[in-house]
């Protein structure tokens, strides 16, 4: 809603309260000076980023000064939530009185100051945990801890509040002076889902504000993730407060879980033409299984079957995906295994079932063929996202009739980008899930991804010639193929297994960079994410099959070695530390091969010579030095002749005496006590004499 960034909260590094102080301009008067403009709240939502994405960075800044003084952050946060709401509450009330009245107009300014509350607050009690385990932030849990002990909170107090998401905080007694303040900004949120609720059932969803709908949606994902069900282990002190309204084994921590089950269920009921809400409400769903002791009071609640309902209502593809994965990971913590295979198959076989339906119908030239087609392997694709360890393996024996069509259906539709993509997304998320399954199994998985290559390859070989002005995403299907040729190569790292007559998984790889290879222009290249996935492939193979690489075709080891030559030069650091990685692979690899006659031994020679200029030319990133140094360290190694041959001819080169005797000087001590065998000591030897080798080089060449 914010319209730039000056509008957003400013930071005084002071105190929070002279933070609060400066967010006045976010807020409309009476609490801020933000000028009243008359927003139409769809347009707005529709048409921008979310505030929440747009304005991230700032948010992070403003909650981490919030948390650093709680005691005023919280309270302040809370009292302006509570009073708000109560605004909101009033105006709808009055509008639902005067509901026919022309001068009846939406509360935009209450609603729009509630949505960057709900920002504000859900930075300061929460912190984004970029993958790693959500914990309620120590400072909070600390002022929780503080409140408690110095007796400025009763627990029966807060805990009707939070239960009383129907009352004004003002109308329970003593609630503003003794109850918890994360509690009185969760009971907030809650109130204005029961406001929310109250406005649905009076027909009036037309004047809610869908942006303030999925901002509290995004608040209650952002809190659960931390506070619902929290595990005291990870935890030196634990609010006694938080414990009992949303802990593990309380009646809290049930009933808050059935609370948001509840109102998953009613956003996607009352919210269907806000697909945004939706999108916020089935993530709220995820995050709430996500975890094995929150999945399991999930499943247990009573709303949990109105939940699951949802799958039966015709959403958008996008939502129902999110839903059916939601679904499918609570599965993870039914123990009773014919209790999750009916549960699983109850998800599942209705998909199955379309498929056949579309399939078997002589209606292919129907332009809605390809599109249902579509829809199925993207919900296809959900059950695979969902899945884990204890039922990867069901999911891929029911949807294995799908699987084995694939390679048919990509023949059929190969003019259809949209399935083209679609198909090769689905085996990526198979192959990932292929950790799980048994060597039979993996193997069907293999003969799936040769055969849709080999019809990608059919249908593909001439059509690349592309305008270098476009952007990756005319590349779609081909970084697709990249990354499922990269899980395939993942798979090679953990399996062990080697069983006579089976596909080995490298065939798809080897078969699909042999199609690859010839293609990859140096036009293609100038798309940065396109060109970082083909080399990080191309390294992931070189590593994955080693001892497999003097035994490749000749013509495929020569465009390996064409673009890693073009990658130490032209696509920059990230790319520059692939080849230099490549470059050691490769040497290691002939090193212990131990054949001058291979075809592979004469084709990495020049690249010796290569890096040795561009060592000396200064044009190996300082980021990147440590690879160098590995690389060429496995270059000398197998080459240590022709290095004795090179270092003469550079120093003869040298127009200036005093330079070459110092190169001279330089090039000894490089190799000076160092035993040319490729082993781990001798490369740390190596290393740090190469350290040095650079910095004198440079000075040098500076002088």
């Amino acid at each position: 809603m914010a319209r730039n960034p000056s509008q957003l909260v400013h930071l005084n590094p002071i105190s929070w309260r002279s933070s609060i102080s400066t967010s006045r301009v976010t807020f409309h008067p009476p609490d801020g000076v933000r000028p009243l403009v008359d927003p139409d709240f769809g347009e707005l939502y529709e048409n921008d980023v979310p505030d929440r994405e747009k304005y991230r960075e700032q948010l992070i800044i403003v909650g981490t000064f919030g948390k650093q003084f709680p005691q005023h952050s919280l309270a302040i946060l809370a009292k302006l939530l509570e009073t708000k709401i109560q605004i909101l509450r009033e105006n709808l009330q009055q509008m639902h009185s005067n509901l026919h009245h022309p001068s009846t107009k939406i509360p935009y300014t209450v609603f729009e100051d509630i949505h960057w509350l709900l920002l504000i607050a859900g930075h300061v009690i929460c912190t984004e945990a970029d993958g790693e385990q959500s914990l309620i932030p120590s400072e909070i849990m600390d002022h929780s801890i503080q409140q408690l002990a110095s007796g400025g909170v009763d627990i029966t107090t807060s805990l009707k509040v939070l239960a009383s998401p129907g009352l004004a905080i003002f109308e329970i007694p003593t609630a503003e002076q003794t109850a918890d303040h994360v509690i009185r900004i969760v009971a907030s949120v809650l109130r204005y889902c029961e406001i929310e609720q109250g406005a649905i059932e009076a027909k009036m969803l037309q004047y809610l504000s869908p942006e303030v709908s999925a901002s509290a949606m995004w608040f209650l994902k952002f809190w659960a993730t931390s506070y619902l069900l929290p595990q005291e282990d990870h935890y030196e002190n634990m609010s006694e407060t938080l414990k009992s309204a949303f802990g593990i084994n309380t009646p809290g921590g049930e009933w808050m879980m059935n609370y948001l089950l509840k109102k998953v269920y009613i956003n996607v009921q009352s919210f269907t033409a806000e697909t945004g809400v939706i999108d916020d409400s089935i993530k709220l769903l995820v995050s709430l299984v996500a975890r094995k002791h929150r999945c399991e009071i999930a499943f247990k609640s009573v709303c949990f079957k109105s939940v699951m309902d949802l799958k039966n209502l015709p959403l958008p593809i996008n939502i129902k995906s999110g839903l059916l994965m939601g679904l499918i990971m609570t599965a993870s913590c039914i123990t009773e295994k014919s209790m999750r295979e009916q549960y699983l198959r109850e998800l599942i076989e209705p998909i199955c079932l379309q498929f056949g339906q579309i399939t078997a119908a002589e209606t292919r030239n129907s332009p809605l063929f390809a599109e249902k087609i579509f829809y199925c392997l993207q919900e296809m694709k959900a059950c695979f996202e969902g899945g884990s360890k204890p039922t990867v393996s069901f999911i891929f024996v029911t949807f294995q009739p799908i699987l084995t069509a694939l390679v048919n259906i990509l023949d059929y539709l190969h003019s259809s980008s949209q399935i083209v993509e679609i198909v090769l997304e689905v085996l990526c998320k198979v192959v990932e899930s292929t950790f799980f399954l048994n060597s039979e199994d993996t193997q069907k998985v293999h003969e799936v991804c040769l055969g849709v290559l080999q019809v990608y390859v059919k249908h593909n070989t001439n059509r690349f010639s592309l305008d270098v002005t476009n952007d990756d995403d005319n590349l779609r299907d081909l970084q697709l193929l990249l990354k499922l040729m990269n899980y395939i190569l993942s798979k090679t790292f953990f399996d062990f297994t080697d069983t006579p007559g089976q596909l080995d998984n490298s065939e798809c790889v080897i078969y699909g960079l042999t199609f690859l290879m010839p293609m990859i222009t140096t036009d293609l290249l100038k798309y940065p994410n396109f060109c970082l996935q083909f080399y990080q492939t191309i390294k992931l193979f070189v590593e994955a099959k080693s001892h497999e690489l003097c035994t490749l075709p000749a013509d495929l080891l020569t465009k390996f070695m064409g673009a890693t030559e073009m990658g130490l030069t032209s696509f920059g650091s990230e790319v520059q530390s692939c080849c230099l990685e490549l470059l050691q692979i490769l040497g290691n690899t002939v090193y212990f091969d131990q054949n001058p006659e291979s075809f592979m031994y004469t084709a990495l020679m020049p690249f010796l010579k290569h890096l040795l200029d561009l060592i000396l030319t200064q044009q190996i990133d300082s980021v990147n030095k440590t690879d160098c140094s590995k690389a060429l360290f496995a270059l000398i190694c197998c080459y240590k002749e022709k290095f004795v041959e090179l270092v003469q001819q550079i120093l003869q080169s040298q127009t200036n005496p005093a330079y070459a005797e110092k190169l001279s000087t330089e090039f000894r001590e490089l190799t000076n006590n160092v035993d040319l065998v490729n082993n781990r000591f001798s490369q740390f030897r190596f290393s740090e004499r190469f350290d040095k080798f650079l910095v004198n080089i440079g000075f040098m060449y500076s002088n």
